[in-house]
């Protein structure tokens, strides 16, 4: 729509500027999540373990994880995985883990399940520090949870 003769048209009826399609919509939104992405790193934690394990007189069960992640900053010698037992209350009990021998990137630890409980509900958080100016800066990641269970023999 023109302006009046005389007058001078300062905006666009209907909207500011160009209004941008569906298609340009999601290259932006994958350009701005690519991005994000990049600058994160992308990390995963494993579960290596069985999803069930026959009772034994130690009440001591495996758990092993593996680690992956593409993110630059991190400094591998910082890892830290501890087992999560019990997470979803507030008195949960952290167990370290320590380095397979001869493995890359893989941690297992011993966990204690009680006599006459039958599933062990878990999860591993990776704790580990990065490169950043002035100091390294401290971060962790959380596994989704796990659950094994408890066979009488």
């Amino acid at each position: 729509m023109a302006a009046p003769p005389g007058e001078i048209q300062l905006y666009k009826a209907g909207g500011i500027g160009k209004r941008l399609t569906t298609m340009e919509m999601r290259y932006k939104m994958l350009m701005v999540l690519g991005l994000a992405l990049a600058v994160s790193g992308c990390t995963s934690i494993t579960n290596l373990g069985s999803d069930h394990h026959v009772r034994n007189a130690s009440g001591l069960y495996p758990v092993a994880i593996g680690w992956d992640s593409n993110q630059r900053s991190l400094l591998p010698e910082t890892l830290k995985p501890v087992v999560q037992l019990d997470y979803q209350s507030p008195t949960f009990r952290e167990i370290p883990m320590t380095p397979v021998p001869g493995a890359v990137n893989c941690w297992a630890a011993q966990v204690p399940v009680p006599k006459g409980v039958n599933f062990l509900n878990y999860r591993v958080k990776m704790n580990f520090q990065y490169a950043k100016i002035p100091k390294p800066g401290k971060d962790s990641r959380l596994s989704p949870p796990y659950q094994f269970q408890i066979i009488d023999p």
